[in-house]
């Protein structure tokens, strides 16, 4: 049972990343959820404690028909992306994974609420030389930013975000942020009308402050789209 802060979705994404099930950038945008969402985050250590007792009892015995009767409970339109995700685990996770396709496939329908009008939800993941890596997502319709750094080199000065919005060559300073643990920013109005997809966010190093000229003058160590999620 899920908790009164989180929907189905949220525990099924917690239950992928207790797992290891999600691709290196979903879990990277769930990541920088966990800092601010202590629902999330204590759903995530629940399933830990609930899959333990199966990795512990997991013979990594895994029958030759295995995939094909995950496959074949499945709803149709989801088998080409399930059974993709359940083949990359190893024959312990297999089982976990079973467990949880169990629980998935049995629980009832559940009618959706209406959603109300939202702003567009964006994220973007940073990469750089040297193995540089950022995780960004945006909150159109509360214009919050949280920036999740997983490695992040300001050199000797500080790191400076920047936004090149889609079809702009200039980039405009979001302004100096932290190379440790996630942050949350809150943009300007002005700010947030450049967040778009096809938008590029660029990290440069910075003398201490930020950039003095209003423009880059380090080297970029981290770029990359924002996309709708």
């Amino acid at each position: 049972m899920t908790t009164p802060n989180l929907t189905d979705d949220d525990d099924i994404l917690a239950a992928e990343l207790a797992l290891g099930l999600l691709p290196d950038g979903e879990a990277a945008v769930l990541g920088s959820r966990l800092a601010s969402d202590a629902a999330l985050a204590a759903r995530v250590e629940w399933w830990r404690t609930q899959f333990a007792p199966l990795a512990q009892t997991a013979d990594g015995n895994v029958p030759a028909d295995h995939w094909a009767r995950i496959a074949a409970r499945l709803p149709a339109n989801d088998n080409r992306v399930a059974l993709r995700r359940w083949q990359g685990l190893s024959a312990v996770l297999g089982a976990i994974a079973a467990a949880l396709l169990v629980v998935l496939v049995t629980r009832a329908p559940i009618e959706p609420p209406m959603p109300a009008p939202q702003g567009p939800q964006l994220a973007a993941s940073l990469t750089g030389e040297a193995g540089n890596a950022v995780a960004i997502t945006f909150d159109g319709t509360s214009r919050r930013m949280m920036i999740a750094p997983v490695k992040l080199d300001a050199g000797t000065g500080d790191a400076e975000l920047w936004v090149i919005p889609e079809g702009a060559t200039v980039p405009v300073s979001l302004g100096v942020i932290g190379t440790g643990a996630p942050q949350a920013h809150q943009m300007t109005a002005a700010q947030a009308a450049m967040m778009g997809e096809g938008a590029t966010f660029a990290i440069s190093q910075e003398p201490r402050g930020g950039s003095p000229t209003g423009a880059p003058t380090g080297p970029v160590v981290a770029s990359g789209k924002v996309v709708i999620t």
